[in-house]
């Protein structure tokens, strides 16, 4: 298996009380395409926002193409 362009392990984001993400596993291997598809409130949104760091998941790990990211959040929650 080669190295992911992307990988997500156990990505989590709560508000409160209220957890809206929970233990989110993604690996997108460099060249392939993935779709987000899903109802009105599955986490679309939240996921992406985790990834391009304008939300910090809990617990703040993403690696991308072999890198390891840990960010903090960019808008109040």
């Amino acid at each position: 298996m080669s190295a992911a362009a992307l990988e997500t392990r156990g990505l989590c984001k709560s508000f409160g009380a209220l957890t809206v993400a929970a233990g989110i596993n993604f690996r997108l291997e460099a060249g392939a395409r993935h779709a987000l598809i899903g109802p009105n409130g599955a986490g679309k949104t939240t996921f992406v926002d985790m990834l391009t760091g304008v939300l910090s998941p809990r617990p703040a790990v993403s690696c991308s193409a072999g890198r390891t990211s840990r960010r903090r959040d960019k808008r109040s929650a």
